[in-house]
């Protein structure tokens, strides 16, 4: 987490955020806290995405009775890039949370606006690992698909005597679950 300490470094640490994301979308809000904190619920992190696989930081709800609802400049959806001198963009969740309690009594927030929509409509990926640039690839049909470890170790799995009676012990325990609904249903 890079953490700034004087207000240059925080212009430095604001300018650079503000480089990946169109102006138009970037707001600066000064919060005053309140008696109940700012007034606002926060959700995501690079331990608990909130938006597909991008780490960030954004914003659930805000309680229109709060110093955040009364300011109304900040929305369910935006993302908080940073929050004084501190860079919120890959923290974790405890991290970020940490953050706004160690706050002083006023904060500046670097906010992107309507992120949440933005980056849905951008299809960003449930994981690192799904990008896809110019669409799936495509086989012809003389080609046989590139052998992969994990889907080679997983069929190798269910065709051995552990992964039929795995299968097994699923199925039965699923069969017991359905067959228990279906009697307290009718009771």
């Amino acid at each position: 987490m890079n953490v700034y300490t004087d207000g240059n470094e925080r212009k430095k640490l604001w300018d650079e955020l503000s480089k990946e994301v169109d102006s138009s979308r970037l707001v600066v809000v000064h919060l005053t806290i309140g008696d109940e904190g700012f007034g606002f619920n926060i959700r995501g992190g690079v331990d608990h995405p909130h938006v597909g696989c991008d780490p960030g930081i954004f914003i659930t709800t805000v309680r229109a009775d709060s110093v955040a609802g009364r300011d109304g400049r900040l929305e369910p959806g935006d993302r908080i890039l940073a929050l004084n001198a501190t860079n919120l963009k890959c923290v974790t969740h405890d991290e970020a949370v940490n953050e706004f309690r160690k706050a002083e009594e006023t904060v500046s927030l670097l906010v992107e606006k309507n992120a949440e929509a933005y980056l849905s409509s951008n299809e960003v990926p449930s994981s690192p690992e799904v990008t896809m640039m110019d669409g799936p690839a495509r086989l012809e049909p003389d080609q046989e698909e590139p052998p992969n470890a994990v889907i080679s170790t997983l069929k190798h799995f269910y065709n051995s005597n552990l992964g039929a009676l795995s299968i097994g012990l699923a199925v039965g325990s699923l069969a017991v679950y359905v067959a228990l609904r279906i009697y307290k249903a009718t009771k």
